[in-house]
């Protein structure tokens, strides 16, 4: 373990066994799971873990949010997306292990903003330490540039405002929030959309200069 790492990150040192059973729920009316332009997608799911099912940590998680897509004036597509989650420890166990918490940052949650860095930091080192609430949302204007012979399209921009924001404890759902705002670019690909974003952070970070950056994802994140 490097000495510089967060302290809850040195905490988990050695070997842990999480045993944990999952539920989730869905409604999927969109034409396209890769590349959606009509319908809408929600979902819910409850995780648990230790408890019934063993393991050596009690902790559980809960997560819902959708997503819509509004086609309009022929080459527009209005997408709009929201979703939320807590996850919180019970019985002898005391902490979420870090690596089952929430982080924030980058492609797929707040643009703008470097991977993983919108959130709770460790106080020594400034290593991003994640959180048990989060909420993201956002709203993306899409148009298509270029069609193909039968009319798909396969090339788009966009503009995107994101926000959201992890918070370490559940009692401090909601209390702020970080947003960015950015353009974007959509190739499509025989393995699924290709995405190059370029966001600029409208909150500022500890330690973090606020400067456009580019983000880069294949397929859809939701």
């Amino acid at each position: 373990m490097v000495e510089e790492a967060s302290a809850d990150l040195k905490t988990e040192q050695g070997r842990t066994n999480i045993s944990e059973g999952n539920l989730s729920v869905a409604l999927d009316t969109r034409n396209n799971r890769f590349d959606p332009t009509s319908g809408y997608y929600l979902f819910s799911s409850v995780d648990l873990a230790g408890g019934i099912f063993a393991g050596d940590r009690d902790f559980f998680r809960l997560q819902g949010g959708g997503n819509h897509y509004w086609p309009h004036a022929g080459r527009f597509v209005f997408e709009s997306n929201l979703k939320a989650g807590v996850v919180d420890a019970y019985a002898n166990t005391k902490e979420v292990p870090i690596f089952e918490r929430f982080f924030s940052g980058g492609s797929g949650t707040i643009r703008g903003y470097r991977e993983r860095q919108v959130g709770p930091r460790d106080p020594s080192s400034n290593d991003p330490i994640g959180g048990e609430a989060t909420l993201l949302g956002s709203v993306e204007e899409v148009m298509s540039i270029f069609k193909d012979e039968h009319g798909r399209s396969i090339l788009k921009g966009s503009l995107f405002y994101d926000v959201g924001n992890v918070w370490r404890r559940v009692n401090q759902f909601g209390r702020s929030l970080k947003s960015g705002v950015g353009i974007g670019m959509r190739v499509t690909t025989p393995i699924g959309p290709v995405r190059l974003d370029l966001g600029f952070p409208l909150s500022d970070l500890a330690g973090e200069k606020r400067r456009p950056r580019f983000h880069f994802n294949i397929s859809r994140v939701y």
